[in-house]
């Protein structure tokens, strides 16, 4: 058996070790022999060939059976995914000992927390991450106005809101390479301030939520938090065009029905998960 970063043996003849870009041919068989759809046929490329990557492979005599891939997205913060196992491979240990490989590096990189999404049906990321020690910080529902809310009102104000943002530890989400095409963060203090400056933090009433600019998708409203009629109220004032998309928790997405939301689809719901890391030794 032979491994690299001190860890348990993940199964008999399994080397975890630094993916290479020599090994891209391989890691994109094995993600499309999973899914042809598979998102990661698009992002492992650049994420080779990234210094900032924590990028590792599981391989049994030359063969990958198993990748993951971490990244930090904000001082001390990482977003881990595209976890893949061969399925010959799978219940040996080997995605449990990825995790950890890949969290290894990120703390020796200084990261203290790494998040990660998968969708609220996938029972067995949801077991696997869960038994690696990551909470599930929450439930996020996708929904998409389909026209505009019953009321116009005016642009929400920002009063208060970075205030608002650290009593309710905020999770931002921006556009990146992701399953759930964001990725996600805490803001400090000084990114809090400077997005309420852009417009990107908006706060009603109580609510606060982080919104991206204008994209080809319209508005997106990436997080928002607060008592669940304030977060209607505060959805209600945004502008009615361009078309806007709310990614909320689940128990706040119902009070947004009768804004002019459809509900979310079956691939609109996912699971956000949390891991304080360990420092390196």
């Amino acid at each position: 058996m032979q491994r690299e970063y001190g860890s348990p043996p993940a199964g008999d003849g399994v080397l975890l070790r630094t993916a290479s870009p020599a090994d891209l041919p391989a890691i994109e068989r094995l993600c499309r022999r999973l899914d042809p759809a598979d998102y990661g046929l698009s992002t492992w490329r650049g994420w080779l060939h990234r210094a900032d990557a924590v990028n590792r492979v599981a391989v049994v005599v030359e063969r990958v059976v198993g990748c993951f891939h971490g990244r930090a997205v904000a001082p001390g913060q990482a977003f881990v995914q595209v976890l893949r196992v061969d399925p010959e491979w799978r219940r040996k240990g080997v995605g449990s000992q990825l995790v950890e490989a890949v969290e290894r590096g990120l703390a020796e990189g200084g990261v203290g927390v790494a998040r990660c999404t998968t969708g609220d049906r996938n029972r067995a990321a949801r077991r696997l991450f869960a038994a690696a020690g990551y909470e599930e910080r929450l439930e996020i529902h996708r929904l998409r106005r389909r026209g505009p809310p019953p009321e116009r009102r005016a642009p929400a104000g920002a009063g208060g809101a970075v205030g608002l943002a650290r009593r309710h530890g905020l999770l931002a989400g921006r556009r990146a390479p992701a399953h759930y095409l964001r990725v996600y963060w805490e803001p400090v203090e000084a990114e809090l301030a400077a997005a309420v400056e852009a417009g990107r933090l908006v706060a009603a009433d109580g609510a606060v939520g982080w919104l991206e600019p204008a994209g080809p998708r319209g508005l997106w409203l990436t997080a928002v938090a607060g008592p669940e009629r304030a977060v209607r109220r505060l959805v209600a004032r945004l502008p009615t065009t361009p078309a806007l998309t709310v990614d909320a928790p689940a128990a706040l997405a119902g009070a947004l029905g009768d804004l002019g939301f459809g509900p979310p689809g079956p691939d609109d719901r996912y699971v956000l998960l949390e891991k304080r890391l360990t420092a390196a030794g």
